[in-house]
């Protein structure tokens, strides 16, 4: 039960953060123009934008992978990317709260959730291989 849902929170948040990233892109190109004519100072500002919803979509991708191989195959690895994705999209969901982090928030914290359904998980397996071994006298 804890695999289905780290498999199902996990790409839900991949999902939701990737169409965030898309439309806050595409809202971004629609103010400042697709011809490239910045205000002054605005070319910068749009650079830090896109290198934000950058983060944003590879923490989004990072989940969705992360969950479906952990959830899939039961690597550590996979799990520690999906730790590691879930706390970049949480620390970049409060840093931007105000403005895009809002939009980001849901994916976010479906990602944390995930995170936890897979320890979950992990730890059933261990515990499971544990009771299944001989005692040592």
């Amino acid at each position: 039960m804890a695999r289905r849902i780290e498999l199902l929170a996990g790409l839900v948040s991949g999902a939701v953060t990737g169409v965030a990233v898309l439309v806050a892109a595409a809202a971004l190109l629609a103010i400042n123009g697709a011809s490239g004519a910045y205000p002054p100072g605005g070319g910068v500002s749009s650079a830090r934008t896109l290198l934000f919803l950058g983060l944003i979509g590879l923490g989004g991708l990072g989940t969705a992978l992360g969950a479906y191989f952990h959830a899939a195959r039961a690597h550590g690895v996979a799990l520690g990317l999906l730790w590691l994705a879930a706390g970049l999209l949480l620390l970049l969901a409060i840093a931007g709260l105000f403005s895009i982090g809002i939009v980001i928030l849901p994916g976010a914290l479906l990602a944390v959730i995930a995170a936890v359904a897979g320890s979950r998980a992990q730890a059933e397996a261990v515990f499971a291989r544990r009771e299944q071994r001989p005692s040592r006298p």
